[in-house]
């Protein structure tokens, strides 16, 4: 059997989020175990300010990997990608955990929507968020990040428009029109929704929100009916460590995570300044 792969936090980082790691590692008691002192893995609290000096610390040769977590906006694209050099000449491994992607029922559908839904046309994305979303910048850099997991990065944004209480971003995807918005609610469910179109097939993803293990409902309907896709029980907590602690075992082994967040918080700046109107 393989023995556990050490683990630590880097500070500074919420107690908040250092309970939720440290419960996400007694879960994973065969792949994970915290050593502080020669620790290989090291995960960084996205929601702490200075998270990517926090990453850049910690990137060093000796370790394997890092996790960072639900990172905020902020950092800009050229830091993002210079960490990303950084990382990639340590041998360090960076996985970035973000609020929606980093569902473990993500992957299977985008792999099962590319079989299913040759030529897409249309890709309608919703967020349905509480009153403690305050920042909307915040909300569509996890929403990119959806996107970009389901069906690639945003190539142009024709239209956005921001309000207290939500957003509306009219974009494209290689031929693919995309619609995303985001709207504040009391009522439930606290989930982003996407819908993918072709001539003859549709793909629907519903992805809670928060750090539970409640699952991601996928299907698909077509000229043969409805299929819903298997549902699997794991938070993106423990599908992300997972992901990393697989990606550190494999020699040579990179990940495009950081790279992605760069051009993600690229678009974002750009969606961000017509919101402002380039002020």
């Amino acid at each position: 059997m393989t023995s556990p792969v050490s683990v630590t936090i880097a500070g500074p980082a919420s107690d908040g989020f250092t309970r939720s790691q440290h419960a996400v590692w007694a879960s994973l008691p065969v792949s994970l175990t915290e050593a502080p002192a020669k620790a290989r893995l090291i995960a960084v609290d996205g929601r702490s300010a200075g998270w990517l000096e926090t990453l850049e610390n910690a990137i060093r040769p000796g370790t394997a990997g890092v996790l960072v977590v639900r990172p905020a906006p902020g950092p800009s694209a050229h830091d993002i990608r210079s960490a990303a050099a950084a990382a990639a000449s340590a041998g360090t491994i960076v996985a970035v955990q973000t609020t929606w992607a980093a569902n473990p029922a993500v992957a299977p559908f985008a792999r099962a929507a590319a079989e299913r839904l040759s030529d897409i046309t249309l890709i309608d994305s919703v967020a349905q968020l509480d009153d403690t979303h305050s920042q909307w910048a915040d909300v569509l850099l996890d929403h990119l990040s959806l996107l970009r997991a389901v069906i690639g990065p945003l190539d142009l944004t024709r239209f956005a428009a921001q309000h207290e209480h939500g957003y509306t971003v009219d974009a494209a995807v290689g031929t693919s029109a995309v619609a995303m918005s985001a709207v504040r609610s009391a009522a439930p469910p606290q989930a982003a929704r996407l819908a993918a179109h072709s001539a003859t097939a549709e793909a629907h993803l519903i992805v809670p929100s928060g750090d539970t293990a409640t699952p991601a409902t996928t299907w698909f309907v077509d000229s043969a009916g409805a299929a819903v896709q298997p549902t699997w029980y794991e938070t993106a907590s423990r599908a992300s460590w997972r992901r990393l602690r697989d990606a550190a075992e494999r020699p040579g082994e990179s990940l495009p995570d950081l790279s992605n967040l760069a051009d993600d918080a690229e678009m974002l700046t750009g969606i961000t300044a017509v919101w402002h109107g380039g002020k």
